[in-house]
């Protein structure tokens, strides 16, 4: 993929030259990894609209709910290009979600979407009890939350 070589050189630094070496490449490393989340899902969403892919393929492939695909979808739709968005990349993909959350009222996540998520991963011989939740989880969650306590 002709992609770029990261190393840390470390090589004759004093241990404050270390700690800033450090520093800087992980902020640099996080930040890329963010931006390209980003362009990962603009792109899927995109391939799904222009080569009309089935939504359950992607689901399956993806490992990704429902309401994350229709998000990666919208955001496909809305901005022909990430560029063209309004985020850069010093966001990250909770950035995108809670633009549409907040934008669109038609998006909805529903306690079913949850309950499917659990039930993929149980399927998946994993400990439901020891789940880690991601920020799509979590931001799903507390959309339910919301909704149910009006």
């Amino acid at each position: 993929m002709g992609e770029k070589e990261f190393k840390l050189e470390l090589d004759d630094l004093t241990p404050e030259d270390i700690r800033e070496e450090l520093k800087g490449f992980y902020v640099e490393r996080m930040t890329a990894s963010r931006w390209i989340k980003i362009e990962a899902y603009h792109e899927i969403g995109k391939a799904i609209i222009q080569e009309k892919i089935d939504i359950d393929t992607v689901m399956e492939v993806t490992h990704r709910n429902k309401s994350d695909v229709d998000i990666w979808i919208a955001f496909a739709k809305e901005f022909k290009t990430v560029e063209e968005s309004p985020f850069t990349k010093d966001n990250s993909w909770r950035d995108v979600i809670k633009y549409y959350v907040k934008a669109n009222e038609k998006t909805s996540f529903r306690i079913g979407d949850l309950k499917k998520i659990l039930n993929d991963r149980a399927k998946k011989n994993l400990d439901v009890g020891n789940i880690k939740a991601s920020d799509e989880d979590l931001i799903i969650v507390t959309i339910i939350n919301k909704k149910g306590n009006k």
